[in-house]
């Protein structure tokens, strides 16, 4: 005789474990029956629920599950009793903990036709009326303030009911007043799924996701100090610390495929002195002849790899932002690298590295006007070679070792490099290199104090592609080591006319010049000497023309402006990370999932360090400081 199937109940140490766990302050995550999860990052004043239509729904779970307590269910017949006392469980629990908890369950209602981008809309729904809270207030305005698609939210907070059609609220007035729980309903326009709800619009619903987690944070934090005990900073001390598995996994992934291959060194020719000995006989007529190194790789099989990571398993929507930028990014290096000496390198480059546009190259023009050719001077300049160098680069990372005795990098002379660069966390020295003595200094701490280090911090982090480096971080890299230099003495006019001159000579490239083309224009319309406009016409036209090297005037730019914000310039060496990252950084940092950097350069403490960032501080701009080293 057939028996009937048990119908679907919550199990009892599901209920058990929310009391206790909460209690103690200690991480939850359970499964439910059918479909959904109770997650409990840590003790906070609010719980966020989403209980699943049996209509579809594709997308709106995603609004709920960013956050650091959350509750998502399905809404079968036998589950509806056990949804509602689990969350009322969990909530009273959380208000035991800090005297009041705001309960917030989301639902959708349809958004009319998908042809375009609908605007955002909200209906709040509480059951007092509209402007008797502080939070209702708040949460108001932060929903009124998000923009999709340059629309304006539309929101409207009325009295009732605070649960979808169709379903019972979680609590009733009684037992909500009795274990100090608020209820809260907010019913969202599903602008980011199809009419009929079975179509996601990852795009859109992403973009929702991020605006909504900042205003429902924020008003937990109004909540939190109108209504609680609890009297966090900031918002973001209210959001996820604890990060499912699928976050280390994906990192890893990503992080792996960054670690397979160098860019840098892949682009950059291996017989660059060759070919200026060549070039040189050639009086200087002939385009040099280029041989790179062959792909450790198959980029068809590497991209395969790249867009099967399955990022859509990130619940938090910060760091699903990371990711994805990250794939886009390691994406087209990807195609650069496939496409070397190709057309599409140099439009896979604009795309990386940005365009050279005009404020940049007005900004190279006045540098490049202000700043003298340097004459010849009587004899030869004193200077050390590789090896030399090489020795003067490892006791500067003996010194860092004794607050980092893990730092394991080393520097390491190589015949197939021509210049110096960090690789990895080594510093690579160029074998026929001949350093100036008065510039051992300033790449020193370009090199060591700005790229090591941050490449150090990097892999301290929980998140190793702050190793490898987040999505576009050169510009901020570079502009640090330009800093560098300059805080410790060793940017002269000389070095900032060959930094200006790079960003001409990327214009040259991007305008499709030959190198012949740029070498002129550098040597004879920019008075550079001929081996110092050859070697920067060789790193713009590498591979098909590589436009990296006009970050290194954006990104001093971009880092004296910051500074004359009063910005902070320790946290940008968290690791290697963009300017634009900072924010998110910041965030992270206050959700305790990144760690403010372990190591920091030791020029940061040096007295005349120190006097140069304050003139820094004080809003100095590129213009000025090339102005203080000609007076």
């Amino acid at each position: 005789m057939n028996k009937t199937p048990a119908r679907p109940r919550i199990p009892e140490e599901v209920f058990a474990a929310a009391r206790e766990r909460i209690a103690g302050n200690l991480r939850l995550r359970r499964t439910l029956p059918v479909w959904g999860r109770l997650h409990i990052d840590r003790q906070v004043p609010y719980l966020v629920v989403y209980r699943r239509p049996s209509r579809p729904d594709e997308g709106t779970s995603h609004l709920a599950t960013g956050h650091a307590s959350y509750l998502a269910a399905a809404t079968d017949r036998s589950l509806r009793r056990d949804v509602r006392a689990l969350a009322a469980a969990a909530a009273e629990a959380l208000s035991e903990a800090f005297g009041a908890c705001l309960v917030v369950e989301l639902w959708s209602m349809p958004a009319g036709p998908d042809l375009i981008v609908q605007p955002p809309h909200f209906r709040v729904v509480a059951g007092r009326g509209p402007g008797s809270a502080e939070y209702l207030d708040r949460l108001e305005r932060e929903l009124g303030r998000i923009r999709l698609a340059k629309q304006v939210a539309e929101v409207e907070v009325v009295q009732g009911r605070p649960a979808p059609p169709g379903l019972l609220p979680l609590l009733t007035p009684a037992e909500a007043a009795t274990v100090g729980v608020k209820l809260v309903g907010i019913e969202v326009a599903a602008v980011y799924q199809s009419e009929d709800g079975k179509t996601e619009f990852p795009l859109v619903r992403r973009a929702l996701q991020r605006e909504m987690g900042r205003a429902l944070g924020r008003t937990f934090l109004r909540f939190a100090r109108e209504e609680t005990t609890y009297r966090p900073r900031t918002y973001h001390a209210l959001g996820r610390r604890v990060v499912v598995k699928a976050v280390w996994e994906i990192d890893r992934e990503l992080s792996d495929i960054s670690r397979s291959f160098d860019l840098l060194l892949l682009v950059s020719p291996a017989n660059t002195e060759a070919a200026w000995t060549a070039f040189r006989r050639s009086r200087y007529e002939k385009e040099p002849v280029l041989r790179y190194r062959p792909l450790p790789f198959d980029p068809s099989q590497m991209k395969r790899r790249l867009w099967q990571i399955r990022i859509d398993r990130v619940e938090d929507p910060t760091l699903e932002l990371l990711f994805n930028e990250q794939r886009h990014y390691l994406d087209r290096q990807i195609d650069m690298l496939a496409g070397r000496e190709t057309p599409a390198f140099l439009h896979d480059s604009a795309a990386l590295y940005g365009d050279v546009d005009g404020d940049l190259m007005a900004l190279a023009a006045d540098v490049l006007d202000r700043v003298p050719p340097r004459r010849a001077g009587g004899g030869r300049a004193r200077s050390v070679d590789a090896q030399q160098f090489a020795a003067i680069a490892d006791a500067e990372l003996e010194r860092y070792r004794a607050d980092a005795p893990d730092l394991v990098t080393t520097a390491e002379v190589r015949d197939d490099v021509s210049t110096l660069m960090v690789s990895r966390g080594k510093l690579l020295v160029g074998s026929r290199m001949r350093i100036p003595a008065r510039r051992i200094d300033a790449l020193i701490h370009h090199e060591v104090g700005t790229h090591v280090v941050s490449h150090y911090n990097g892999l301290q982090q929980p998140l190793q592609q702050l190793a490898t480096g987040l999505a576009g971080y050169e510009a901020l890299q570079e502009g640090l080591a330009v800093l560098a230099e300059y805080l410790v003495g060793g940017l002269d006019p000389s070095r900032l006319r060959v930094i200006a001159a790079r960003v001409i000579a990327a214009h040259s490239v991007v305008r499709e010049g030959t190198f012949i083309d740029t070498f002129r224009l550098l040597t004879e319309e920019r008075g550079l000497g001929k081996y110092a406009a050859f070697m920067a016409a060789i790193r713009v036209h590498r591979s098909g023309g590589f436009v990296k090297d006009a970050i290194y005037l954006r990104g001093l730019a971009s880092v004296l402006e910051y500074l004359g914000d009063g910005g902070d310039p320790g946290v940008l060496l968290s690791g290697k990370l963009a300017l634009e990252h900072l924010p998110v950084v910041l965030e992270l940092q206050r959700r305790k999932i990144l760690r403010p950097p372990v190591l920091l350069p030791r020029y940061l403490s040096f007295p005349e360090a120190q006097r140069r960032l304050e003139s820094c501080r004080q809003g100095l701009s590129v213009g000025a400081l090339v102005e203080g080293m000609i007076h």
